[in-house]
This record gives C-alpha cells, sequence and structure tokens, in this order.
C-alpha cells in the first residue's frame, strides 16, 4: 500500500462530516478525559499522560456490543490479533508489532500473564464483567518490570453501580446469561456471574494439514468476579478484588487415529487486596498483595496437566514534593511456581520455582508548559541476576490546543518456566536453563491536537529494537536466544463527536522484522484500519458500524505463506425498551467475508447475536 495516500486518506474518512457540523455549531461537545492509573502508577487523565494510551470505558463495550475483548483490541491503533478458532479459542494480542509474549496483562493491578507461556489467556473472560480496559502502549518495564515490551494492557472488574441481569442468543448455537449485584454505599459489596456457551464451528480447514477435523468445535465457559471496598477510616482504605474462571474449549488433534477432538480444561483463580492511606498532606502509600492461580488439563492423544502458582506483593510510596513536583518510591516481589505433568504415565515433565524481588522509583513534573517523568528501576531475578531499566518522557504544549511528547525507555522480558524446564516431547520446542533475558531500547515522537468541530487527532512515530529474542529455533527446535529483531511505524488516532455523531478512527502503519534476515514476523500486517460510526437517534437508541481493514500478513512455521488482505462490517443497535430494559442486536463479518488470522484456522461466517439487559443504573 502507499503510505502516502493511505494517511490522508484514513484523515478524510475519519469526519466526513465535520466540516457540515462546524457550520452548525462552534461549540465542541467534549467529554471529560477519561483517568487512568496504568501508564506512570499514579492517577491522571489521557491528556495530561505522556505515554501513548486508549481507554475502552464500560459505556464503550455496551455501546458496541462486542462479543470478546479481542473484537475491542483489534478496533485500537497498535494492536494487532490472531485467534484459533472460534471465540473460546487461544487468542494471541501483538503490541506494536511485539510478540504476543511482549505485552504484560494485569487484572486489577495482579499480574496475569501465563509464568509458563507469558501470555494471558483473556478468551475466558466474559466482556460483562469488566469496567473498563486501558492500553499502554510501549516498554513499561521501568513501572512493571518483565514483559512490558510492547505494552500492557490492564483490565479492570466491574464495581457495579447497581443490580443487573442479560440474556442473549446467537449463531453457531451461542447462549449467554449473566448477572451482577451490588449492596452497601461506605462499605459496598458487588459481585458478578456470568455463564456463555455454544457449538460453534470447525476450528480448522485443509490447510491445518495433520492437524485438520471438520467437526464443530463446542466450548463452554464460566466467569465470576467480586469487589468488596470497606473505608476503614477518613484516610485510610481496603479494598479486595477476585476473579474465577472454568471452561471446557475443544479443539482439533487431526482424524488419525480417531477422530476425536481434544479438550482443554482451564480454571483461573485470581484475588488482589489492596490497602490505601493516606500518611498527610505529603506522603501516601498502597499495599498491594495478590495471589493468582491457573490449572489446563488436557484430554487429547498427548494429555498433560499444567498448574502454575503465583505470589504477588507491591509497596508503592508517592510523596507530593510540590504542586508541580510527585516522587514516587516502591518494592515489589513475585513467585512462581509450576508443574507439568504428563498424564498419559504419568510422569512430572518438571517442577520449579522462579521468583523476582524489585525497587522502583518516579520523579514527574507538571507545568503550565512542560511536563517530564523520569522512571528507574532494578529487577533482580532468581535464574539471569539483575536487570535495569529505565525511562525518560517529556510534554510540551505548543499552544492550548496542540502538544507534543516524546519519551525514550529500555524493558526485559524474563525467560518464562517453559522456555527455561519444559524437557520437549513430544513436538520438541524444549527448554534451556541458559537463557539469557530478552531486552529492549525504545522511544517515540507524537503530536496530539483538539479542534472545535474536527475532534482529537494523535499522530505517533514508534521505533523499538529488542535483542537476545527468545525463539525455538535450537537443535530440536530448543529455546535460544537469536539475533536482534525491530519494530516500527506510525499510529494514527482521531476522534470526533457532534451532535448525534461520533467516529472513532485507528490507523497503523508498521513493520516488525528480523534484522538478520529482514524477513517480516509471523502475523503483523504492516497496514491496519478501523473506523467505528456511532449515530444517536434519540436518547433511547443507538446504531454503530465497524469497518476492519488488515493488510497482507506472513504466516507458517518452516514453509512461509501470505495470509490474504481483508476488511470486515459489523453493525449493531441499541434500543431502551423500559425504564431500565435495553434490546441490543449485532450483526458481526455482515459480507461473509472469509478469511484467516492464523493459517489453517477458520474465522465465523456472517454472524448475529441478539441480547437483552437489565440494569438498574440506567
Amino acid at each position: 500500500m502507499n503510505y502516502r495516500l493511505f494517511i490522508p486518506a484514513v484523515i478524510s474518512l475519519s469526519y466526513p462530516l465535520a466540516g457540515f457540523a462546524e457550520t452548525k455549531s462552534n461549540q465542541q461537545q467534549s467529554e471529560s478525559s477519561p483517568i487512568i492509573v496504568t501508564a506512570s502508577r499514579s492517577s491522571e487523565t489521557v491528556d495530561e499522560t505522556l505515554a501513548s494510551v486508549s481507554v475502552i470505558s464500560r459505556e464503550d463495550i455496551e455501546n458496541s456490543q462486542a462479543r470478546s475483548v479481542a473484537d475491542l483490541l483489534r478496533l485500537q491503533a497498535g494492536v494487532d490479533i490472531s485467534r484459533n478458532g472460534g471465540a473460546a479459542a487461544t487468542t494471541n494480542v501483538f503490541l506494536r508489532g511485539t510478540n504476543s509474549n511482549h505485552t504484560l496483562f494485569l487484572l486489577d493491578g495482579m499480574r496475569v500473564s501465563s509464568s509458563t507461556t507469558g501470555t494471558f489467556s483473556f478468551e475466558q473472560m466474559s466482556l460483562n464483567q469488566i469496567e473498563r480496559i486501558e492500553i499502554v502502549r510501549g516498554p513499561r518495564s521501568t513501572q512493571y518490570g518483565s514483559e512490558a515490551i510492547g505494552g500492557i494492557i490492564q483490565i479492570f472488574t466491574r464495581k457495579n453501580q447497581n443490580h443487573h441481569a442479560r440474556i442473549g442468543v446467537g449463531s453457531f448455537g451461542t447462549k449467554e446469561a449473566s448477572a451482577g449485584i451490588r449492596f452497601g454505599k461506605k462499605v459496598s459489596f458487588s459481585l458478578n456471574a456470568s455463564h456463555e456457551e455454544a457449538d460453534g464451528f470447525s476450528a480448522t480447514n485443509p490447510d491445518a494439514g495433520f492437524f485438520y477435523n471438520p467437526k464443530k468445535n463446542p466450548y463452554k465457559k464460566k466467569n465470576v468476579t467480586a469487589d468488596l471496598n470497606i473505608p476503614i477510616a477518613n484516610e485510610m482504605n481496603l479494598n479486595v478484588k477476585a476473579w474465577a474462571s472454568e471452561s471446557e474449549v475443544t479443539f482439533d488433534q487431526g482424524t488419525f487415529p480417531t477422530d476425536e477432538l481434544g479438550i482443554t480444561k482451564n480454571e483461573q483463580q485470581d484475588i488482589i487486596a489492596k490497602f490505601d492511606q493516606q500518611i498527610n498532606s505529603i506522603w501516601s502509600h498502597k499495599l498491594s498483595v495478590g495471589y493468582n492461580h491457573q490449572n489446563a488439563e488436557t484430554i487429547a492423544s498427548f494429555p498433560s496437566d499444567i498448574t502454575s502458582k503465583r505470589k504477588m506483593y507491591d509497596w508503592q510510596n508517592d510523596f507530593v514534593l510540590s504542586d508541580s513536583y510527585l516522587l514516587l518510591v516502591g518494592v515489589s516481589r513475585y513467585e512462581d511456581e509450576a508443574t507439568n505433568i504428563d498424564t498419559s504415565v504419568p510422569t512430572v515433565e518438571f517442577d520449579e520455582k522462579i521468583d523476582n524481588n524489585a525497587v522502583f522509583t518516579n520523579l514527574s513534573y507538571s507545568g503550565s508548559v512542560h511536563d517530564f517523568l523520569f522512571s528507574l528501576r532494578g529487577d533482580d531475578h532468581s535464574t539471569f541476576g539483575s536487570k535495569t531499566t529505565g525511562l525518560a518522557s517529556w510534554g510540551m504544549a505548543i499552544s492550548s490546543s496542540m502538544r507534543f511528547t516524546t519519551s525514550l525507555s529500555t524493558g526485559f522480558r524474563a525467560p518464562t518456566l517453559n522456555e527455561l524446564y519444559h524437557p520437549g516431547f513430544p513436538f520438541g520446542f524444549a527448554g534451556n536453563p541458559n537463557l539469557q533475558p530478552e531486552e529492549s531500547e525504545g522511544g517515540e515522537v507524537s503530536l496530539r491536537w483538539k479542534s472545535k468541530g474536527y475532534g482529537n487527532l494523535n499522530v505517533t512515530y514508534f521505533h523499538n529494537n529488542i535483542d537476545n529474542l527468545i525463539a525455538y529455533e535450537g537443535v530440536n527446535f530448543m529455546a535460544i536466544n537469536i539475533n536482534e529483531v525491530t519494530t516500527k511505524g506510525f499510529e494514527i488516532q482521531h476522534s470526533w463527536k457532534q451532535d448525534k455523531w461520533s467516529i472513532n478512527t485507528n490507523a497503523t502503519l508498521q513493520k516488525a522484522y528480523r534484522n538478520d534476515t529482514r524477513e517480516d514476523l509471523i502475523r503483523r500486517p504492516r497496514e491496519k484500519l478501523s473506523i467505528a460510526t456511532t449515530h444517536d437517534h434519540s436518547k433511547d437508541a443507538n446504531s454503530r458500524l465497524e469497518v476492519i481493514y488488515s493488510g497482507e500478513r506472513l504466516d507458517g512455521f518452516g514453509t512461509k505463506v501470505i495470509l490474504p488482505s481483508y476488511t470486515l462490517f459489523n453493525l449493531s443497535t441499541r434500543v431502551k425498551l423500559d425504564k431500565h430494559v435495553w434490546l441490543d442486536f449485532r450483526i458481526d463479518n455482515l459480507t461473509n467475508k472469509q478469511y484467516e488470522l492464523a493459517q489453517g484456522f477458520n474465522t465465523a461466517d456472517r454472524s448475529f447475536f441478539l441480547g437483552i439487559s437489565y440494569d438498574l443504573a440506567k
């Protein structure tokens, strides 16, 4: 694609009615800037932050009527996804062209990226239990340590405003039910539960080779979240959040010697307790203690039972040095242990533990023209020793409507327990205890512009070099450190809202490649564009059209193939039937486009979903 034509096309598509709207009204219908906490570990608005961020609110989730977390993430700039079949199949996120295990996933502040794979099974989550999602692009190891090379995605579970319930049905035999309750005011308790199941469709096609099976792949998943908030005194507060999920997902394992589907039974439990205290006008602190448990039992030709546990401790202290300066100092620790059992024998493949201790600090300055953030972190890992990372960010107000920001940062990713200790039987992919951590150096420059009638426009250039990349390219596909890879490109974000119309446009132009061969990294398109247009027919009804374009992607292991580009159209509408009752309807893949997110794996044909929601808070 010609980039010189692509960029102006993005901007022109994103506000086709803007000129007309400005003649109607010179007063911009501005919305308050969302509060975020992930980028710098302290509360700030999206306008104030020096990082490249996106926020998906509860209102955004309800207006989109998206069917999964992946459906929301794929609309965002810098985010690509791949999925091995239907909605509950293994889903990977590539943030700014980096690997799927280069994104750190947090759930209410708890590290939930797997200690064995380095990824998070967010496909097990129900959107009905999510309050908001914060996406921070670019290396953030100085804030959270390992894995945050491409960035951070933090999911906050739902804190109910009142009681709510929802039921729905859809294509592929999809059935869904969820409900939530809330009690109390000062001392409050929220509980949410959901159940979803589907007959599904065949996950694979003949391009999957040995693993192809034409049978449908059904799934079931259940989720429960809880939130307890206890004000202990005027300046002290205790908050406890918990999430538990249980899923049963089928997958194809070929038609020989039998045509039986494989089954993976996943269980996750996550709990985090946070104690906040304002000591005086200068000093406040927060102590967090968390526990995460994951179990995956695979019933297949090569069965296994993998259990991992994580304990996390984090103590953060904020010191207000003046009206402009904030100093943050903290310590953190996490302990991981995992057991991998071959249940066909049975034999313990590995039973290992690792731990990491860290100290971190931020110094931020907020002025009328200039803003600064300097961060430094030291990690001490039990397998490879110490690692120091840093971040420097600067923002400058060019005018009342334009702001320039830039940052330089380093990051790292510690090898997972699989990469260190997996024996490699039966398909290879053995671990290597001599691995070194992956290291990154990255930077970005961004220009942010706000205009009455023309909305908000952000243009960001990013560049990230990753050294010591871990890949299964050794003898018998053993994990080894290979040469450097580079990810670089542009992100263009535009949002516009006037009267009854709103349009959000996100575009990405990127290149992610190995420096030694100059070959693109798999499943990462060079061009991507999404446009979400919403029209409020009245205060009680709205409709939304999503257009998603993805360019060609390289895929395959050994023999490489090119996955064709595709364009998708999704349509949804929401209507208020009664005081607290909403009817929503969504059609995905309106034109029935045939495409693949991964070679040999099918995606859904045209499909629909119909839901009815009851919410006392609305």
